[in-house]
């Protein structure tokens, strides 16, 4: 099996967000009076940072890919959706147009993308453009890239918390 690496090198922290902080894994504090839950990990770095092929794996799927529907923030962006070689998928969400196409094979540690820019001075001026990596992990199955989910469905079939696959990663 491949190094697994961090999927954001120029990220503000290695660091996976603690559980009910901004960004973490099942999340709700900005969207509670809409009841959905985070399904992945927000990665906080720079726009246009490097995003990072985390373990070799083949390009399964690219996209739109926006934030919930009820945030009037978030920009159009992209995702890039991978089958690990250890049978996991990843969506890397919240990234630039790629240039990848289905079914070319990565190598673990590989630039695959880039980070899109998150605007968020329109909405609260006190604040810089911010842009995250949105991060998800599905064991072996089908996955639906879906960002967030209403607490009254299912969750979504073999999504995984991606905390503990995260913290084994190295910068």
């Amino acid at each position: 099996m491949s190094r697994k690496y961090w999927p954001v090198s120029q990220s503000y922290s290695k660091k996976v967000p603690e559980k009910g902080a901004d960004g973490s894994f099942k999340i709700n504090n900005e969207y509670k009076k809409f009841d959905i839950w985070h399904t992945g990990i927000d990665i906080r770095c720079p726009p246009k940072s490097r995003v990072i092929a985390i373990e070799d794996g083949e390009i399964i799927e690219t996209g739109q890919f926006t934030g919930a529907p009820e945030s009037p923030r978030w920009r159009k962006t992209w995702h890039i959706t991978v089958k690990n070689d250890s049978g996991n998928t990843v969506v890397y969400g919240e990234v630039q147009k790629p240039k990848l196409k289905v079914g070319q094979k990565i190598k673990a540690g590989q630039i695959i993308g880039c980070i899109s820019v998150v605007e968020w001075a329109k909405y609260e001026p006190d604040k810089m453009k911010r842009s995250v990596l949105h991060f998800e992990l599905y064991k072996p199955g089908t996955r639906k890239t879906v960002d967030w989910w209403h607490k009254n469905t299912p969750k979504p079939k073999n999504l995984l918390n991606p905390a503990n696959y995260l913290k084994r990663c190295t910068a």
